[in-house]
């Protein structure tokens, strides 16, 4: 297995784990993952189509929209809008939307988990403060096993 795939394997882990342990209130059939934009490493995020997050069906939805998210319940944002992370971030203010990212420095811009490659291997940081207004609480075992923890 490449690096890359083993690499994206192991984000898509975290962020199926990480929104499985949060309590969703989500009207839909379907739990909605948008993947905005596109890696500049051709990274993706992946899961298998008979796992379920919040006993619904997964899914998982691309777009370079902003129009196309509202109904997201998840948001993976890609390096490629680095120079739109703000406008992305404020057009889902106040909507139960958790965000994801994977490019340095989008945990300290807003997006409330980040995934990060330190020493070798994934891990995960997350913004407090866009969490904490968002109103999803995540259980200790999901913050303790974080890398870094503040904003």
């Amino acid at each position: 297995m490449r690096g890359l795939d083993a690499e994206y394997l192991l984000k898509s882990a975290y962020l199926y784990k990480i929104c499985n342990a949060v309590s969703w209130s989500n009207p839909n059939s379907q739990f909605v993952i948008t993947i905005y934009g596109e890696n500049s490493n051709g990274g993706t995020i992946t899961i298998p189509k008979d796992k379920l997050i919040n006993k619904q069906p997964i899914l998982i939805q691309q777009t370079a929209k902003i129009s196309e998210i509202g109904s997201s319940n998840a948001l993976f944002i890609c390096d490629s809008e680095i120079g739109r992370l703000e406008s992305i971030l404020k057009s889902i203010q106040g909507k139960p939307i958790m965000t994801f990212g994977d490019t340095e420095g989008f945990g300290k811009r807003g997006v409330m988990i980040n995934f990060v490659v330190r020493k070798n291997r994934v891990t995960y940081s997350i913004n407090r403060t866009s969490l904490g207004k968002s109103g999803f609480i995540l259980p200790n075992q999901i913050v303790e096993t974080a890398a870094y923890i503040n904003y």
